[in-house]
């Protein structure tokens, strides 16, 4: 018998679409003998090779023939070829086919494969008959796997949360302590809600949305809602249960609460959680626990453990798609920690994918939208905004964000009973369980983001509201690893004033600065600067070191790091508030540092290390040192400034030289003159002369409405100098063109004006 030459020809064409979809990792069914209107069912698969659960129809049309019509740009380039359906019925069926339909057309001589998705859309009517248009840049390829995977998924309904909060929701046991973790609502019993027994993956929700209340037996009076019905899980028996879940819950219970089996011993694998991991038989019990182990060792600034918890995690290859996703993100976020900006962005970009083919699981949108927010963080100026808040905008974001706004509302509350004189005790702190639950559970999504801003309101709560020195150090901790530089100085100046200063010392003990992070560094370093008083010498040498050594490679921190702020200010900043508290030795290598310096040329620059100079004890410097200072010439006038303040107090010649200065009206040469109780009444009223004006000229450029930001303040300058000399002094003077102007009051510092020159200069308002 002779074959049908048109079988023969189709069969190539689905041969060769079944080998392009092969190569990325899709599965190819051939439809029954029999069908007509489609040749191949197609499944999406991960590179994995895991299900997506998402199938697609394809029919193929494989020849010459059907690249006969092609569609061109106005350059002549062909963008794609038209397929005509006569009477519409093939179109017809494709569109009312129960699964996404693809029209693949494959060439005969490149073997190429073309494909359309077939929608109402893309279908042109010719009257009668239909046609549409197979795109030349669609082709079925690795590159354009993910829009194949779109297609796949498009269609799929999602899942209705609406009065989940009651019943919960159906989740497969693979799924369960993913969602526990990441939307512990739809898995934790309702208060309300009458429960026989707990499952371990119930427990571990109520442990992560800190229902603490549900979690602690209560005596028989003391029982009031149904939960409390059935008895809470007792924690000796789940740390000997032979089922995993209860071991992990039990493991997560003394991290979180800081049972005594929690405290980090010497030996690595006595920590409980990373010891549960190694237990886990399950891959999806397995990413849960390193996912957890990941999270807490990050919310401690210790990435690099967390790194190794991933990777060891992600050796295996046996997870599903989502928890797979988890994993890799929560690598993306300490990757970022470390530096490592370009690998973070790359696999939170790979993270994206899983949004199209798990729309309705909160749990995948949680880790694609922390994702989306990792991407923008890193590369802002290249990310897509609009995709960035639909990225971020979830379900799971949502029920956080509750979590916070209840525990802001339960503060509120109590600050309102103590008002009222009617305050109660309770067993349980709402606001701080809330707020710590946000922040586990921003944590646990690698929503870095999130985290850091409920980390925040965690710290200040318990900064405000407990007086253990341990709690306040601890607080102050959080808020350095959260990278709240401002607020870092801000508390710990107000414990240094109020007290109890121990609790700053605690804290800035524990800074170590070859171990910062990406997040930590501003913070550590401003936490170093503010409590430098209180640092104990040889954790200061240790920090002036580890500053002069990156001084010398600021490339390489940089590099490291990836810092979002002016790294050398910083550091050089933190160098000026610690060499006064430093060790002769120490002080002794700042300064030759600072005598090998190159030429300091650079305005900003220049002016960080004038100040770095201006602060070292001027009994620290050698003849040897003056004479190496002096022979520096051209640096900038701030440095020479500094430099001058150092020879002048040496050498009297040279002090002779900077009055002389000080005479012919060199305003700025009377910081490197030193005490100056030494000058004369003469020089002195040449100085105050030159300093009413530059207030005069101050306050007349307030009035025209122009600020300079920086420059001296010479208000302050002539309060000193009329405190020493009161028999040239000037204490009321204003511009004789307004005598009647209003008094100009400007917040102290940053403005080169002080509010002492606006009350001075200024007659009182009539």
């Amino acid at each position: 018998m002779k074959a049908s030459r048109t079988t023969q020809v189709g069969n190539i064409g689905e041969a060769l679409a079944t080998l392009e979809f092969l190569k990325i990792d899709w599965h190819v069914a051939q439809n029954p003998a029999g069908e007509v209107g489609s040749d191949l069912l197609l499944q999406a698969r991960t590179a994995d090779l895991m299900d997506h659960g998402a199938l697609v129809g394809a029919q193929v049309k494989y020849g010459p023939s059907f690249f006969d019509e092609p569609e061109t740009d106005d350059d002549g380039n062909i963008v794609g070829w038209w397929f005509r359906d006569a009477d519409s019925e093939h179109v017809k069926y494709w569109l009312d086919y129960a699964v996404p339909f693809i029209l693949l057309l494959c060439d005969e001589t490149t073997k190429k494969l073309y494909w359309v998705h077939v929608t109402q859309d893309a279908v042109v009517s010719t009257g009668k008959g239909s046609k549409i248009l197979v795109p030349a840049h669609s082709t079925v390829d690795a590159d354009h796997a993910a829009e194949l995977l779109e297609v796949a998924t498009e269609g799929r309904i999602s899942s209705q949360w609406e009065g989940s909060a009651w019943g919960g929701v159906k989740v497969l046991a693979a799924d369960r302590l993913r969602y526990a973790m990441l939307a512990p609502r739809l898995v934790a019993p309702h208060p309300n809600l009458e429960v026989a027994e707990l499952s371990s993956e119930e427990a571990v929700a109520l442990l992560v949305k800190m229902r603490l209340h549900d979690l602690v037996p209560q005596p028989e009076s003391r029982r009031k809602t149904s939960l409390e019905n059935s008895p809470a899980p007792d924690l000796e028996q789940c740390r000997k249960s032979n089922k995993w879940g209860w071991r992990f819950y039990a493991a997560l219970h003394d991290v979180l609460l800081g049972d005594d089996r929690a405290i980090p011993s010497q030996d690595v694998d006595s920590d409980p959680l990373k010891q549960i991991i190694e237990e886990a038989t399950e891959p999806h019990d397995r990413a849960a626990a390193a996912v957890c182990a990941c999270a807490l060792l990050v919310e401690e600034a210790n990435p690099e453990g967390g790194l190794r918890v991933i990777e060891s995690a992600l050796s295996s290859t046996e997870y599903r798609p989502i928890d797979q996703a988890w994993l890799i993100l929560h690598k993306a976020r300490c990757l970022a920690e470390l530096g490592d900006l370009e690998g973070a962005r790359l696999l939170a970009l790979d993270v994206q994918k899983v949004r199209a083919s798990a729309v309705d699981d909160p749990t995948a949108m949680a880790i694609t939208g922390s994702g989306a927010d990792l991407i923008f963080r890193l590369d802002p100026w290249a990310s897509d905004i609009g995709e960035l808040i639909k990225g971020r905008d979830t379900l799971a974001s949502w029920w956080r964000n509750q979590e916070v706004a209840a525990g802001l509302q339960s503060n509120f509350d109590s600050l309102f009973q103590q008002w009222v004189g009617e305050s109660k005790s309770t067993e349980f702190d709402s606001t701080f369980l809330r707020l710590r639950a946000a922040a586990l559970l921003a944590g646990l999504a690698a929503d870095h983001s999130s985290w850091q801003h409920s980390h925040k309101l965690l710290a200040q709560h318990v900064l405000t509201s407990y007086r253990s020195q341990d709690d306040l150090a601890e607080s102050l901790s959080a808020l350095r690893h959260a990278s709240e530089e401002k607020v870092v100085a801000q508390v710990a100046r107000h414990l240094l004033r109020v007290g109890p200063a121990e609790a700053v010392r605690a804290a800035v003990g524990k800074v170590k600065l070859d171990r910062a992070t990406r997040t930590s560094l501003h913070a550590d370093l401003q936490l170093v600067s503010t409590a430098s008083d209180v640092l104990e010498p040889a954790q200061a040498d240790e920090h002036v070191r580890w500053i002069l050594s990156n001084l010398s490679d600021l490339g390489g921190l940089a590099s490291r790091l990836q810092p979002s702020f002016s790294l050398e200010y910083v550091l050089l900043d933190t160098l000026e508030n610690l060499a006064p508290v430093v060790s002769a030795d120490a002080l002794r290598e700042v300064i030759e540092y600072i005598k090998d310096l190159p030429e300091q040329s650079d305005i900003g620059s220049a002016h960080d290390w004038a100040a770095v100079i201006n602060n070292i004890p001027t009994t620290a410097w050698t003849d040897d040192d003056r004479a190496a200072l002096a022979a520096r010439n051209e640096d900038s006038s701030e440095v020479k400034e500094a430099i001058d303040r150092v020879l002048a107090e040496g050498d009297p010649t040279h002090r002779e030289r900077i009055r002389e200065k000080l005479r012919d009206g060199n305003v700025l040469a009377l910081d490197a003159f030193g005490d100056v109780r030494d000058l004369d009444a003469d020089t002195v009223k040449t100085v105050i002369d030159k300093l009413v004006s530059g207030i005069e000229q101050q306050i007349l450029d307030l009035t025209n409405g122009n600020l300079n930001i920086g420059g001296s303040d010479f208000a302050a300058t002539l309060i000193l100098l009329n405190a020493w000399h009161p028999e040239v002094a000037v204490w009321c003077q204003w511009p004789r063109s307004s005598p009647r102007r209003r008094p100009v009051v400007l917040p102290a510092g940053g403005h080169g004006f002080s509010p002492v020159a606006a009350s001075c200069f200024s007659p009182p308002a009539f």
